[in-house]
């Protein structure tokens, strides 16, 4: 964070003001769809879900699963992920993401 951002953040903070601060990105400078569903392998684990929103550090997936097991993984057949948990929604810090990739639809829900 540079000088010019901290100040703007702790204006904001005073004034209670400062909307951006809050709102997620919907264009910027990254190569990602809101509303796309993505397979996100981080350096832990992986993920996918649904893109709901984009900040400069982290990722809002909705109709998430934490993917345990992708087996032998196909990019244009993820239905042989069978080990995966729905978590619903979660956050990913973009720091830990090792590549993504988007697929056709989200992975179904553990029965």
């Amino acid at each position: 964070m540079d000088k010019m951002d901290l100040i703007k953040l702790l204006l904001c903070e005073e004034t209670k003001g400062c909307a951006e601060t809050t709102t997620p990105k919907t264009r910027g400078n990254h190569p990602y769809k809101i509303g796309a569903n993505y397979h996100v392998r981080t350096v832990t684990y992986a993920t996918a879900g649904k893109l709901k929103a984009i900040y400069e550090k982290e990722m809002v997936f909705e109709k998430a699963s934490w993917v345990a097991d992708t087996g032998r993984f196909n990019i244009k057949d993820t239905s042989n992920v069978k080990e995966n948990e729905y978590i619903g929604e979660i956050i990913i810090n973009r720091d830990a993401i090792v590549d993504v990739i988007e697929v056709d639809s989200v992975y179904e829900k553990v029965k």
